[in-house]
C-alpha cells in the first residue's frame, strides 16, 4: 500500500510520497523549495534541518506555520482483487522556530516545537483486513532546545536535545458477532514519550557554495499506560475486560545530506538527500496485562525497509518583499511493495 500526501501552501504546493507516518514539514519557506534545508541558512528552522548552520544566521528570527496534510489510502486484497479505500480526516501538523544569541558572536541558541511524525488513516466498513485494523492515529510532538557553535568563520556545529510526544490510537474488529449482526470492537489507547538529540555539521567554502550533515537519533516511544475498551456481547465481557495496555512505538533515525549553490545575489539552489531507518518498525507488540483464553498479544506485522529522499528546491529574491520558492522530491517509501 502507498499513500499520496498533498501539502497545500500558498504559492507552494508540495507532492510527496508517504515515509512510513514520517511528516518532513518543518518550516514553510523549506517546503517551498522541495524540503531541502541541510546546507542552507534561511531562518530559525536551521535549528531543525542543521543545527550546525544555525550560528550563521544573520539575525534573530521567529518563524512557525501550519501545513494541511490530505492523504488517500487504497488497499487490494490479492486473493479477491476487491480494492478498499481510506477515508482518513485532515491532519494539521505545525512548526515554530526561534533563535537567539549575539549575531556577530559564536554562539546561538534557541528553541524548535513541531510535528515530527503523524497519520491517520481510517478505513471502510467493509475493508478485508478489519480484524487487525479498522482505524489508527499517531500524533507526537517534539520540543528541541538547540545550541549552535560557529567554531571558525567557515565550520559550523550544533547540537539539539528532543522530547517527543505523541497520542495513538488504534480500533480493529474482532470475530465475534453482536446482536444487531455488525462486530465486536476493541479500541486501544496509549501515551507514549521518548527522548533523542538532532546533531548537524555546516561548513561554508565561499558566499556562494555551502554544505552540510545532520544526524536525528531515533525515539523509543513507550507506552506502559494505555487503554484497552472493548465493545462485545456481555456474555463475552469475562473473556475480554478492560484493561491496561503497553507497548513500544519506534520512530526511525535520519541521515541527512545537503549542498547549496548561490550563482547570484538572488538566487539559491539546494539539494538534499535523505534516509531514514524504519527496519526496527518491524513488528508492533500490543501487551495486555489481563489476558485470558481469547486475548493475547496483539502483534501488528509492517515489515518497513529503509526509506530515501532526494530533493531539489530554489529560491528567487524579486525584491526584499517578494521571494519565488520551487521545489520537487522523490521518496523511496519502507512501506513494502508485497
Amino acid at each position: 500500500m502507498k499513500r499520496l500526501l498533498v501539502t497545500l501552501l500558498f504559492f507552494s504546493p508540495t507532492l510527496i510520497f508517504a515515509q512510513g507516518y514520517q511528516l518532513n514539514l518543518q518550516s514553510i519557506k523549506q517546503q517551498g523549495m522541495g524540503g531541502t534545508g541541510t546546507a542552507g541558512t534561511q531562518d530559525a528552522s536551521s535549528l531543525y534541518y542543521n543545527p550546525g548552520s544555525a550560528s550563521f544566521l544573520k539575525s534573530n528570527s521567529f518563524t512557525g506555520g501550519v501545513s494541511p496534510v490530505f492523504s488517500y489510502g487504497t488497499f487490494t486484497d490479492r486473493a479477491s482483487g476487491k480494492e478498499t479505500k481510506a477515508d482518513n480526516p485532515v491532519v494539521p501538523p505545525f512548526n515554530l522556530h526561534a533563535i537567539f544569541g549575539n549575531p556577530s558572536g559564536r554562539v546561538r541558541y534557541g528553541l524548535s516545537i513541531y510535528t515530527p511524525f503523524g497519520s491517520t488513516m481510517k478505513w471502510e466498513n467493509d475493508f478485508t483486513g478489519h480484524y487487525e485494523i479498522t482505524k489508527i492515529s499517531l500524533v507526537s510532538i517534539a520540543f528541541q532546545p538547540t545550541i549552535s557553535y560557529k567554531v571558525t568563520d567557515n565550520f559550523g556545529i550544533g547540537a539539539g536535545f528532543v522530547y517527543g510526544y505523541g497520542n495513538v490510537t488504534l480500533d480493529k474488529d474482532l470475530p465475534l458477532n453482536e446482536y444487531d449482526g455488525s462486530f465486536a470492537n476493541a479500541d486501544l489507547k496509549f501515551h507514549a514519550s521518548s527522548y533523542g538529540y538532532n546533531i548537524g555539521a555546516y561548513y561554508k567554502f565561499s558566499d556562494k557554495f555551502s554544505i552540510g550533515a545532520t544526524y536525528r537519533s531515533a525515539l523509543k516511544m513507550k507506552a506502559n499506560n494505555g487503554k484497552a475498551k472493548f465493545d462485545i456481547p456481555s456474555s463475552l465481557s469475562d473473556e475480554f475486560p478492560n484493561q491496561k495496555i503497553t507497548a513500544r512505538l519506534p520512530l526511525p533515525d535520519n541521515w541527512s545530506f545537503g549542498l547549496k549553490y548561490a550563482p547570484t545575489d538572488r538566487l539559491i539552489i539546494q539539494a538534499d538527500f535523505m534516509t531514514s531507518n524504519w527496519k526496527p518498525y518491524d513488528t508492533i507488540t500490543i501487551h495486555f496485562t489481563e489476558q485470558t483464553a481469547n486475548l493475547g498479544d496483539t502483534k501488528l506485522v509492517r515489515l518497513y525497509k529503509r526509506g530515501y529522499s532526494y530533493r531539489l528546491g530554489a529560491q528567487y529574491v524579486f525584491d526584499p518583499k517578494w521571494q519565488g520558492r520551487v521545489g520537487v522530491s522523490y521518496n523511496k517509501s519502507p512501506i513494502p511493495e508485497d
